[in-house]
């Protein structure tokens, strides 16, 4: 295909484009489409053919192929009856019909066209590639089942596939396993019209626990009916020693055994152990006759009635004291092996006796046999025995008895599993505590006791450790099954003095030992006062604890002193069944006819964590007779919410199962594995349709653009469409949009996909259609791709255009945000070239409503930097239970929020840095009690208890543009915010962030019935401690009063409780300390405040007084303080003060720490926009107190910088130099400066402005610069980079926008330049001179700084000044130009014009003046314009209108370094001489000109030429803010070197009106030629009366042409009589040798003789001539001289004149006049 250019100009093509490089003779080659296509070069030299979408963006398409234009509408080809099956031929229409199963190919390229019509048996195609040049058509409209598959085409390989274009051309390197549109159209339609692919969950069926048949649970045992001497079959003996004189019992090996009433149950008689030496003698008894009776491996249980005594003493055992000689209980059983050998074996169990000498108490112990140890041919003997205490303390035994377990320790066989804690209320197995038991025996005992009432409890003491509570094991497995729901129960009470926290731990152990825990149940903390508290809690059953084998329920405490050691008592502790798990799921009624049995299904996670979604494999559907679906699974699931229990968080159910499906097979290592196919639809406008697709395994984790689907560069496509598809294990997104508009992507459902989900990629793409689509499980990918947006932040919605539509979708559960908005300032990446003007953040938003944001890791909806030029509304949002915030705007403005529900959010909304915002109509809830109890069924993670607050609005502390709108809250209402869950105490219905400015409030912000549920409190709290004291919001209809009494429906306002907030209107406010607030009703507040410098105003308080003087209130200043010195001396780090005032008048000072009446440098006084209340203060109504001595001949304070104070920077930082400067004196270092206008300086005094406006002060400082060696580097004064040239001084001065005072602007005038030196040595200077002009003279605060030079160097500065120009007012007029000789050797007051840093401003250089070595004058070169000049600001306050001045200036021109010699005659700038020009300029005012007179003859060529001239002052220069003196004219080649500059005073001198009469300087100063190229003036030798000059006109073009002066046309009064004199001559233009003759009496220009004109304009009647001819009779010398000689009489009219010249014309053109001795002098 031949591409032939359109168009020319700079054009990259987007990245990774199909299309193919075409040039001429180019041979065919492969194109990677990772890369881009064309470089910039490239391009230019191709003969693309590019095409204009009318929206200005240029793409590539690929087009239908013309041999596809006339295929039949059925097809007739049999796909079997192709030879190559791997190639459907252009212009042919092939069905398949294969039966298949499998169609193994080497590819399938499709270049006509493809159908696979309805099948009634799938068909799975295996191939390395699909590329679709025609078309494929697929039709499916089965149910949805595995068992109506149609067709399967899997992706294989790992190698590189290539397409060659039909037709020929480049191939396309289309990587590995692609399904590739290449100009062609897929129509795929595999999904019933009518068929929902997800819809909310209505309700739940629950299922029922399973019944366990025998062997999955112990049975009760009873010893062998031959042994049953008591009558109960578990009791093998119970032994008590009443009226008996003997016993079985001994006290072992010298102990003495009696048997002796002792007070025992009713002075029954009792076993003593007596005389014991050894802490092993104790009763002792031998079993050895049991043995028949006993049984192996089960366990016994024996239980004594026992008490120490000790003598008479009654107080603590030994035991009970240290912890030492303990009762023990001894299992002993000697035995012989089968060789015949003796061994030994015993139980050993510690007890910890409690009791006190003389209490009863009882002893337990148990144990187990072997079957070993109960064979009798192996027996020796059995005995048991009771040990432990010290030598003297007697052992005494009431009873004793040896039982099985009984009942209570068993469950019912009908009902194994309702109740898995056995014997749980301690009323079982007498005062035995089987089968609890304690964490720790060692160190702790567990008894039964018994009440009053005769209820037994569980007792524990010696605890020692905060996890020892009672440990029950063997928990029934088979009873654990997944989603079944357990409630646990136990009463406790805790003998301990503060409050303890406990809980119920569940450990399940794995077959290989490894375990994992779960917690049933928290209990709230409580101590010995709360007596008995029941804890209690629902529990699910994960799958993790079913696939455990065994369990074990541990009550555990918190590790504190109490927690640790306080003795515990327990009862009826039990967990017991509740509910059986969801088998069943009730649907929409459309499921019933679409979605069959064996289909997968997904349930989104209906918790706080994203990836908590359950599935299911569909047993049946059937329609109910209500008009719903129950779906029945295959297995169980856990209960997820409902639309029954609430339609707002149902949880949402979707078919994963499509019939056709295209899949990437898993043969492909590379990234873990993680490179599935792709499909992609590229370039290519042609109508799509992908319809009920299930894409699995998609994606190639790494790579751009190899994604499940996408559309890449395809323009305008409104007829496509992406619907009802599945998107499951996604290795790499889900569906991307790049480049393309108007697609529309609709009921899709995403599920387990890696990175970003749904994508607007690079930010052109607008007008694309995202329609009731659902993506779960977003999680991170493990290979992100280089350079793409948001790389480890995956969310399920990823826009980076806003003006696209977003209706009904679901983001349920994505690693970062459900939506995320992360809108840049232009495209990104490649595509930004076809984009150029489109700015993302700034786009309309097209729709975003409906939308639905739940479980996300982070974020419901995230939108950052939204900025767009008018308010855009997101409608109708539903975000919850997501982790951080359910909407988050960042850096936003023009942003509304409406109709939307929050809940259970760690913070519902928060806005941050983010202006102008309305948020209304919306419901905003906390923590609700369906997700309450829900994770307490479940064990799920909750908000609370956290370190971190539950808020439902989080918002800023102040604008981030200043005196922008802030926020408008109406229709809301909070709920559910009652921090009952031990919540963070931040926690609220209102918070503000953490980032501030300066401690002060000013977001504006306005409530409209906000309402708060009583369980929650309006609270400021977090605004107090973000140490913002100086909060108001307005409350516009009194809603959020918490006076509930109250009736007031007008305005109020909310502010921070401080007595500077309310001490102006106490009486209408009420004071809610607790929540750290104030409500003030009948209130409308406007905020003013008042920046001031931060040094020396530290303790300084602001004092606003009612003007009456009855109230007034003292406000502190807020300052952004940190512990980084850069940040104390910002010079923007300003100390504000503020006032919130209702409507009146008021008086406002500040006072110092001393309480004195102070003036702080500069107050800039802004205000708050006006509140939407009505009452509030009005600009103009504080008038503020200015005090205080003032200086204002020197403006800087601390000059000699012997600290740091009062300095700042605006970058960097700043440190201090001591001994650093000029002659030793302090200097001032900048440090760590990273941009050019880095700098030091100080704030000067506005007062000093405003009193002097239209003076001029000299500013002067001494600088070094230093590289980042700190070696001393000699910069370059004229250069206007930042890379080589010296420092500048600036003014920054802040002004109010407008009359409103709520913004300012800035204002940059430099007033200062490093100064060009002879000599330049250490210390370099700075050195300007400014006007006070009335702009300057309003700016609210002024700083001086110095700045401007390479970023990498630091700059030293020293003695820095700011003074008047001059206090010699004596003198001050006598001499405008300052150093205009330049002895100083320096520049000083000279700068460049234009100015310095213009791109235009010549380079400046002091080199050798008129008067040679030892003077100075100063060299422009380098020069870019014909005004390109050394300049001055010459003083002011000396010109008045009408005054007349001298100005004079020696000059020379050098070209290439040699005297070039001007023509002073002429207009063309080439050769032409200077002239020197005055402008005046005022701010406001248009700039006014005035020329001197230009350069003077004769002009030297080998040496100094003169500037002589004498101009008028007009009224521009009378009131300029800036007079600038500088030179005109020169051409740019030419270097110019000025001295002598000279502007003085020419006093009015009315007796002799002519300056420069005789021409003895031999200088034509201050006479004019008529005009330019017209006529030209020289000095003429000799003069008359023996002179040496006089001067002559020549080269006259007409008669009128000659020599012309301005007179003082003060000296013309009317009536006023001159008197002309001079001496003429005339001479031959052509030969100056021969004189003329004329003729004294003729009025010819031909042949009369020279006359003088007084020539007025700007005269009341018309400008006036009035030629003036000889009246001396004579007859004409042509040779020599000739006397003239005029009088004249000043005229009313001449007298009105503003501008007088004498003119001596009127001589023919081919004359030249000579004259000499001219005057005109009063008669």
């Amino acid at each position: 295909m031949k591409l032939v250019a359109s168009r020319q100009g700079l054009l990259h093509l987007v990245a990774h484009s199909l299309l193919c490089r075409v040039f001429a003779n180019q041979d065919i080659a492969t194109l990677d489409v990772t890369q881009p296509l064309f470089t910039e070069k490239e391009f230019k030299k191709s003969d693309l053919k590019i095409e204009n979408d009318g929206n200005g963006i240029t793409r590539h398409l690929l087009s239908s192929l013309s041999c596809n234009e006339n295929l039949p509408e059925v097809c007739t080809t049999k796909y079997s009856e192709l030879v190559d099956k791997s190639v459907i031929p252009c212009g042919e229409c092939v069905y398949i019909d294969e039966s298949g199963p499998t169609l193994s190919l080497n590819g399938l390229n499709i270049i006509g066209k493809l159908v696979f019509d309805e099948r009634s048996t799938p068909i799975s195609i295996t191939t390395p590639f699909v590329y679709v040049q025609g078309e494929l058509e697929i039709k499916s409209n089965g149910v949805l089942s595995p068992a109506n598959e149609a067709v399967r085409f899997v992706l294989t390989g790992t190698e590189r596939q290539f397409l060659t274009p039909e037709g020929g051309g480049v191939a396309i390197d289309a990587g590995k396993k692609p399904f590739l549109v290449a100009g062609g159209k897929l129509s795929i339609s595999a999904i019933p019209d009518h068929c929902p692919t997800w819809t909310k969950l209505k309700k739940i069926e629950l299922g029922d626990r399973e019944h366990l048949s025998e062997g999955m649970y112990p049975e009760i045992v009873h010893a062998p009916a031959t042994c049953d001497s008591t009558g109960d079959s578990k009791i093998l003996f119970h032994h008590k020693f009443d009226g008996m004189e003997t016993t079985e019992w001994t006290g072992n090996k010298g102990a003495y055994v009696d048997i002796a009433a002792d007070g025992f149950e009713d002075e029954t008689s009792v076993l003593r152990v007596t005389k014991r030496k050894r802490p092993f003698q104790g009763p002792l008894l031998d079993t050895t006759k049991y043995v028949p009776c006993l049984i192996p491996d089960v366990d016994y249980l024996f239980t004594a009635k026992i008490k120490l005594a000790k003598g008479d003493e009654t107080g603590p055992t030994t035991c009970k004291q240290k912890n030492t000689n303990c009762l023990k209980f001894f299992n002993y059983i000697k035995h012989v092996d089968d060789l015949g050998r003796a061994g030994d074996r015993y139980q050993n169990q510690n007890q910890h006796s409690a009791g006190n000498y003389g209490d009863w108490i009882h002893f337990t112990a148990t144990f187990r046999y072997t079957e070993s140890d109960l064979e009798p041919q192996n027996i020796v003997y059995h005995m048991m025995q009771i040990v432990g205490p010290e030598e003297g303390v007697d052992i005494i035994m009431g009873e004793a008895t040896l039982s099985l377990p009984d009942e209570t320790s068993y469950p019912e066989p009908e009902n194994v599993c309702q109740n898995l804690i056995l014997n749980g209320n301690a009323e079982g197995n007498q005062m035995h505590p089987y089968p609890m038991k304690v964490r720790s025996a060692y160190t702790s005992r567990l008894v039964v006791k018994e009440e009053e009432s005769g209820n037994k409890y569980y007792s524990q003491v010696g605890r020692n450790f905060a996890e020892n509570g009672i440990i029950v094991k063997g928990l029934n497995p088979y009873c654990m099954k997944a989603n079944l729901l357990y409630r646990m129960s136990m009463q406790t009470r805790i003998h301990s003095t503060t409050k303890v926290r406990y809980w119920a731990e569940l450990k399940s152990f794995n077959a290989d030992d490894s375990y994992r825990y779960s917690y049933p149940v928290q209990c709230d903390p409580q101590d010995l006062n709360d007596g008995w508290v029941t804890c209690s809690g629902n529990f699910m059953i994960t799958e993790a604890i079913e696939s455990a084998v065994r369990h074990e329920l541990r009550i555990e405490f918190e590790d504190t002193v109490d927690g640790k050691d306080a003795d515990v008592d327990y009862d009826n502790i039990s967990l017991t069944f509740e509910k059986g798990p969801v088998k069943g799921l009730i649907l929409d009624k459309d499921v019933a006819d679409c979605w069959g049995p064996g289909s997968d299904v997904l349930i989104t996670s209906h918790t706080l964590s994203y990836d908590e979604q359950q599935e299911g494999v569909i047993a049946s559907v059937t329609r109910k007779t209500d008009d719903t679906s129950l779906l029945s699974l295959e297995g169980s699931i856990l209960p997820a919410t409902s639309e029954f229990e609430s339609s707002d968080f149902a949880a949402e159910v979707a078919i994963l199962t499509r019939n056709v499906i295209i899949e990437g097979a898993k043969d492909d290592e590379t990234n873990e594995g993680k490179h599935g196919g792709y499909l992609s639809v590229h370039n290519t406008r042609t109508e799509q349709l992908i319809e009920g697709v299930d894409l699995r395994y998609m994606g190639q984790q790494g790579l751009q653009h190899r994604y499940p689907i996408e559309f890449f560069n395809c323009g305008d496509v409104p007829g496509s469409k992406v619907s009802k598809n599945t998107i499951r294990d996604s290795y790499q997104r889900c569906v991307v949009v790049r480049n393309t508009n108007s697609l529309r992507i609709s009921q899709n459902v995403a599920y387990h996909t890696a990175g970003h989900c749904y994508v607007i990629a690079d930010g052109g793409e607008v007008n694309n259609l995202f329609e009731k689509n659902l993506g779960a499980w977003s999680y991170k990918s493990n290979f992100p791709i280089t350079g793409e947006t948001g790389n480890g932040h995956a969310s399920t919605f990823l826009i980076l255009n806003p003006n696209n539509h977003l209706i009904g979708n679901v983001a349920a559960g994505a690693y970062y945000a459900g939506f995320w908005f992360p809108l840049k300032v232009y495209v990104q990446r490649d595509s930004k070239i076809l984009h150029p003007s489109v700015r993302p953040r700034s786009e309309d938003l097209g729709t975003f409503e409906d939308n639905v944001s739940h479980s996300n890791r982070y974020y419901g909806v995230r939108i950052n930097d939204y900025t767009p030029r008018v308010m855009h509304a997101f409608a109708n949002m539903k975000s919850y239970l997501n982790r951080n915030a359910g909407f988050y705007f960042y850096a936003s403005r023009n942003v509304a929020l409406k109709g939307s529900l929050f809940a259970d959010n760690r913070k519902g909304v928060l806005f941050d840095y983010t202006d102008n915002v309305k948020f209304h109509d919306s419901i905003i809830r906390g923590q609700t009690l369906l997700y309450k109890n829900l994770a307490e069924t479940q064990n799920l993670e909750t908000l609370c208890p956290s370190k971190y607050p539950v808020v439902g609005l989080a918002m800023p502390t102040f604008l981030r543009y200043s005196n922008k709108l802030g926020a408008e809250f109406s229709n809301l209402h909070f709920t559910e915010f009652d921090n009952s869950e031990g919540c963070h105490a931040n926690s609220g219905p209102i918070f503000f962030n953490s980032r501030r400015r300066d401690r002060h409030w000013n977001y504006l912000t306005s409530f409209q019935n906000v309402t708060i549920d009583e369980s929650s409190d309006l609270n400021l709290r977090t605004a107090e401690i973000r140490d913002v004291t100086d909060v108001v919001i307005t409350d516009l209809d009194s809603s959020t009063n918490p006076d509930i009494l109250s009736k007031f429906s007008g305005s109020s306002s909310i502010v921070s409780n401080k007595s500077y907030m309310t001490g102006l209107f106490p009486e209408r406010c009420t004071n809610y300390g607790g929540n750290y607030f104030s409500y003030c009703e009948d209130t409308c507040l406007r905020t003013v405040y008042f920046f001031v410098e931060s040094y020396g105003t530290e303790l300084w308080t602001l004092i606003v007084t009612k003007a009456d003087g009855s109230l007034r209130i003292e406000v502190p200043g807020n300052y952004e303080s940190t512990d980084k010195t850069k940040d104390i001396h910002n010079f923007r780090r300003l100390r504000r003060f503020s006032a919130s005032l209702p409507e009146g008048n008021y008086t406002a000072e500040f006072h110092d720490e001393s309480g004195n009446q102070a003036w702080p440098t500069f107050a800039e006084e802004f205000w708050e926009r006006k509140p939407a209340c009505a009452g509030s203060a009005e600009v103009g109504s504080v008038t503020f107190l200015e005090v205080g001595t003032h200086n204002c001949d020197l403006l800087i304070r601390n000059s000699d910088m012997e600290t740091i104070e009062p300095y700042y920077h605006n970058g960097g930082d700043i440190e201090h130099v001591p001994q650093g400067g000029i002659g030793g004196t302090g200097a001032l270092k900048t440090k760590s400066r990273s941009r050019y206008y880095h700098g030091i300086g100080q704030y000067l005094d506005t007062r000093c402005f405003r009193e002097n406006i239209g003076k001029q002060y000299e500013v002067t400082a001494s600088y070094q610069v230093l590289d980042g060696s700190g070696n001393t580097i000699q910069c370059d004064p004229n250069k206007a980079d930042f890379v080589t040239g010296c420092p500048v001084v600036q003014l920054v001065g802040r002004y109010y926008k407008d009359e409103t005072r709520l913004e300012s602007k800035n204002t940059y005038p430099h007033i200062g330049h490093s100064v060009q030196a002879h000599n330049q040595n250490g210390f370099n200077q700075i050195h300007g001179v400014f006007t006070i002009t009335e702009h300057l003279a309003s700016m609210q605060s002024i700083w001086l700084y110095l700045q401007r030079t390479n970023d990498k160097w630091e700059i030293i500065v020293s003695d820095i000044s700011v003074s008047r120009f001059s206090n010699d007012i004596s003198s001050w007029c006598d001499e405008l130009v300052t150093n205009g000789d330049f002895k100083t050797g320096t520049a000083k007051y000279w700068d460049t014009f234009p100015y310095t840093y213009s791109a235009s401003a010549p380079y400046l250089e002091v080199v050798t003046g008129y008067d040679g070595e030892g003077d100075y004058a100063l060299k422009a070169y380098k020069r870019s314009r014909t005004n390109s000049s050394p300049r001055q600001d010459v003083k002011l306050g000396c010109m008045f209108d009408g005054d007349r001045y001298r100005a004079t200036a020696k000059y020379k021109l050098e070209k290439d370094g040699n005297i070039f010699t001007c023509n002073p005659h002429t207009s063309n700038t080439s050769t032409r001489c200077p002239e020197m020009m005055i402008k005046a300029q005022k701010s406001g005012v248009s700039s006014s000109y005035t020329y001197i007179p230009y350069a003077t003859q004769p002009v030297s060529s080998t040496t100094w030429s003169y500037i002589e001239g004498v101009f008028k002052v007009k009224q521009p220069a009378e009131v300029a803010e800036q007079l600038i003196v500088y030179f005109e004219d020169e051409d740019i080649s030419l270097d110019i070197t000025v001295d002598n500059v000279s502007i003085t005073p020419l006093p009015m001198d009315c007796t002799s009106l002519i300056l420069n009469p005789t021409f003895e300087e031999g200088r034509s100063g201050f006479w004019l030629d008529d005009s330019r190229d017209n006529s030209k003036l020289d000095i003429y030798s000799p003069g008359a009366h023996g002179s040496i000059y006089a001067m002559r006109s020549y080269a006259r073009t007409h008669r009128d042409r000659g020599p012309r002066q301005y007179l003082d046309d003060r000296c013309f009064v009317s009536g006023a009589t001159f008197i002309i004199t001079a001496q003429f001559k005339l001479l031959h233009a052509d030969n100056n040798d021969n004189g003329v003759v004329c003729a004294p009496t003729s009025r010819s220009s031909t042949d009369g003789c020279p006359s003088v004109s007084i020539y007025g304009q700007t005269c009341d009647s018309g400008s006036e001539w009035n030629r003036r001819w000889n009246e001396l009779p004579l007859t004409w010398d042509s040779a020599g001289y000739n006397e003239y000689q005029a009088e004249f009489t000043v005229s009313p009219n001449l007298a009105t004149c503003t501008d007088v010249e004498v003119r001596i014309n009127y001589i023919h053109e081919s004359i030249d006049i000579v004259v000499d001795n001219i005057n005109i002098k009063a008669k």
